[in-house]
């Protein structure tokens, strides 16, 4: 089947029919089976998670609400967002005609943004990130987290950072230790090693922050004495710094 043009920007017919194998829905109809059955199970596009949503967002679940549909009337004008994938007021800062024309915008994004090359920031919760560890972006990104009711770093420092969960946008616990075998082989948490040496040692924390550019491009983060990776997700995206890293 060939589409040239989808009936909804937020339900992507081939994105969201992939979690469907077995149905061959017509474009029209894939919207009205999202909002009847899929949203229960499924993924509309690749910047919504359906699960993400409702584990970050207690009162949506509790209410048992369509999240696809929550988001697109109330949950964007709220600062929530959609799927660790996406970033609502990262986009509506660096798209002020977006946010002008007061349009959701993860629509606009699927719509034209994306084609117009306008950047999608994962979600980073500048207001409570601490020492490199973002409670939002890691229920968004691990919906078991959010639904079970725990305490988001309780659980990561418990069982999330062994089982190689990440904990925010710009760290990859993978990464880290593959890239500094010496810390995987004395058994270092590897968030607590970056934060207490790695930052200093010009270790980077993924293949998207590049630690050592960050302090070398912003004088005043290094003569501070502030953890880069802290700095980026609490102030540097906002403010339009670099990561100096693979985009997202």
């Amino acid at each position: 089947m060939t589409l040239t043009v989808r009936s909804d920007a937020l339900v992507d017919f081939l994105f969201h029919d992939g979690t469907y194998r077995d149905m061959a829905l017509a474009d029209a109809n894939v919207r009205a089976h999202y909002d009847a059955h899929g949203w229960k199970d499924g993924t509309p596009n690749a910047f919504s998670s359906t699960r993400g949503y409702l584990g970050a967002y207690g009162d949506v679940r509790a209410a048992g609400i369509n999240p696809l549909n929550h988001y697109d009337a109330d949950g964007w004008r709220e600062g929530r967002d959609p799927s660790a994938a996406f970033d609502t007021s990262l986009y509506l800062r660096f798209n002020p005609d977006v946010a002008a024309a007061g349009m959701d915008p993860l629509r606009h994004c699927l719509l034209s943004g994306a084609a117009e090359g306008r950047r999608a920031f994962p979600a980073i919760n500048s207001a409570t990130v601490q020492d490199g560890f973002d409670p939002l972006y890691y229920k968004l990104a691990n919906p078991d987290v959010g639904a079970s009711g725990l305490d988001a770093r309780a659980h990561f420092d418990a069982f999330g950072s062994r089982e190689g969960r990440n904990p925010d946008a710009f760290f990859d616990m993978n990464y880290y230790p593959a890239n500094s075998p010496d810390v995987a082989a004395a058994g270092f948490d590897p968030l607590a090693h970056y934060n207490a040496f790695g930052w200093r040692e010009g270790r980077d924390t993924s293949s998207h922050f590049d630690t050592s550019a960050y302090l070398a491009a912003y004088a005043d983060v290094a003569a501070a004495g502030t953890n880069p990776l802290q700095h980026v997700l609490q102030f540097g995206v906002a403010e339009g710094r670099s990561a100096f890293g693979d985009l997202f």
